[in-house]
């Protein structure tokens, strides 16, 4: 007898350590529910082939689950099965190592369902294995096969988008309504826009109404005083959508939307659609032209108010931004700021700000050369900068992680609702849908970039307190030197922004590091 040394596991040489225990759940699934009133049916001939390829794998440990999964007379288009949901209790639960299925298709019918369900259980450490397909995912080759699918279904998913594009583009091209929010002066019928006689009497009464006015923000106080709104509508799906009150931005595009004239947008083409007008060209046209006026500057009310101050000033009571305007009366022309809201809104829509425009600027300049004169004033606002700058900096990385969330989670809905209309065909909900997601995710991101923008001049705009002291004790002996524009350009150097509360008599100066820097750089430079 020839004797044997202990291994160090504790087992002779001659014997085989035991493989690792792989817990194996056989799913089984039938469409329809025939013949499973019989003794061995479809699902018990599914759950002896899935036994009989584990049996093959005992070595390495494939034990078969005695529970039974089986879901007779359900669909694969949809996940929504009671036996699957079991068996994922079981997963989420740690009870199951390897989920088989006689065929992929008995899984799911969905590929991309089907994938989303594979990557879900990966994450969660379970395999997923095909008897038929040999479809496995707890080997190389078989990890391989499925990112060869996921490829194959990003392509198909970027070309059911493509697709439904080039419809909706097909579609509007012969004049057809392809679905969204009905315009005002039209309701949706059967899929086309049928006039609404009242909001059709009001849509040209707005046109009338900015021809005599002249202007948007004119146009929208009147309209917010006869208590127009826009469109109210209600979905296939009974969701109410209640109009909003009227903005300069909205009346633009209800003023540009070609629908009105007959009109629709394919691409970047105007076709004929197949609704009636209801303005007349003529009015359309002269509309346009004085929309086109006042793009080009050619307004000269606007282009000729000299405001050391345009685009600093803030709305204390609603933030909006404040813009320079002007009344004349006997020859004599007075400039002031006015809240952006008022001028969109009417008066009543922001108790706030209108402000003499002379007195707001000579006020701001001597906050600045009082700064100057005084040293303990200079160290207390570059204090109050440097905190805010600190402070500000915090905020935009906080904001970030709510964003990149945001973004994670619009980006899984624009792909289920993809997948939907991949199944199921362009519906008008689920088309209406995608694109609100999509506005969604466009936005987020928007928003990430300029956070992360805003960021970076952070980092850039840091001065030291020396600059800080010199480009505001200069200032009053550099003011006096400096043409109107010249002195424009000095106050947009150092402020970022001014707040006013008018009725509150309260001015905020919010001075801008990197300008300061630029004014202090420059007035150490040689005169020559």
């Amino acid at each position: 007898m020839i004797a044997t040394k202990p291994h160090r596991n504790g087992l002779a040489n001659g014997a085989a350590a035991q493989p690792k225990l792989v817990r194996v759940a056989a799913y089984t699934r039938k469409s329809t529910e025939e013949g499973l009133d019989q003794k061995f049916n479809t699902l018990d001939a599914q759950r002896e082939a899935i036994a009989a390829f584990v049996n093959s794998q005992e070595e390495n440990g494939w034990r078969l689950l005695a529970d039974r999964f089986d879901d007779g007379g359900y669909s694969g288009a949809n996940l929504n099965r009671p036996a699957l949901k079991r068996l994922l209790v079981d997963v989420e639960a740690g009870k199951v190592d390897v989920l088989a299925t006689y065929r992929l298709d008995r899984l799911s019918r969905n590929q991309f369902e089907l994938l989303g369900l594979i990557d879900s259980l990966a994450k969660r450490g379970v395999a997923y294995m095909s008897v038929v397909e040999r479809f496995d995912t707890s080997t190389p080759m078989g990890r391989f096969g499925l990112q060869m699918m996921g490829a194959v279904a990003e392509l198909e998913r970027a070309q059911v988008s493509e697709r439904t594009r080039d419809k909706i583009r097909a579609t509007r091209r012969k004049g057809m309504w392809t679905g969204g929010h009905p315009p005002l002066g039209y309701d949706v019928v059967e899929k086309r826009l049928v006039v609404n006689p009242n909001e059709a009497a009001r849509v040209r009464a707005t046109f009338e109404l900015f021809i005599a006015q002249g202007a948007l923000g004119a146009t929208v106080e009147e309209l917010c005083r006869r208590g127009w709104r826009q469109k109210s509508w209600v979905t296939r799906a009974k969701t109410e959508h209640v109009g909003g009150p009227f903005t300069k931005s909205i009346l633009q595009a209800l003023l540009t939307n070609p629908v009105y004239v007959g009109k629709l947008r394919a691409g970047d083409e105007l076709v004929d659609a197949q609704h009636p007008a209801i303005v007349e060209p003529g009015l359309w046209d002269a509309v346009q032209a004085r929309l086109k006026q006042r793009a080009t500057g050619l307004m000269p009310y606007r282009s000729r108010i000299g405001a050391l101050l345009s685009g600093l000033v803030h709305c204390g009571r609603c933030r909006s931004s404040m813009h320079a305007n002007y009344s004349q009366k006997r020859g004599r022309r007075t400039t002031y700021y006015v809240c952006a809201k008022i001028q969109k809104q009417g008066a009543a829509a922001c108790p706030g700000s209108r402000v003499s425009a002379a007195k707001l600027e000579a006020f701001v300049v001597d906050q600045i050369r009082a700064i100057g004169r005084d040293p303990a004033l200079v160290r207390a606002s570059f204090e109050a900068l440097h905190a805010d700058h600190v402070a500000r900096k915090a905020e935009l990385e906080l904001a970030l992680a709510p964003l990149a969330e945001s973004r994670k989670r619009l980006t899984k809905a624009r792909r289920n609702l993809q997948d939907a209309i991949a199944a199921s065909g362009p519906q008008p909900g689920l088309t209406d849908k995608l694109a609100e997601v999509e506005r969604g995710l466009a936005e987020a991101v928007e928003a990430a970039e300029r956070h992360r923008a805003e960021l970076a001049l952070l980092e850039a705009d840091a001065i030291d307190e020396a600059d800080f002291r010199q480009a505001l004790t200069d200032f009053t002996e550099l003011w006096a030197e400096l043409f109107p524009a010249e002195r424009a350009r000095v106050l947009r150097l150092l402020i970022a922004k001014v707040t006013v509360d008018a009725p509150a008599g309260d001015v905020r100066l919010d001075l801008r590091p990197s300008g300061v820097k630029v004014l202090a750089n420059e007035q150490k430079e040689p005169v020559e």
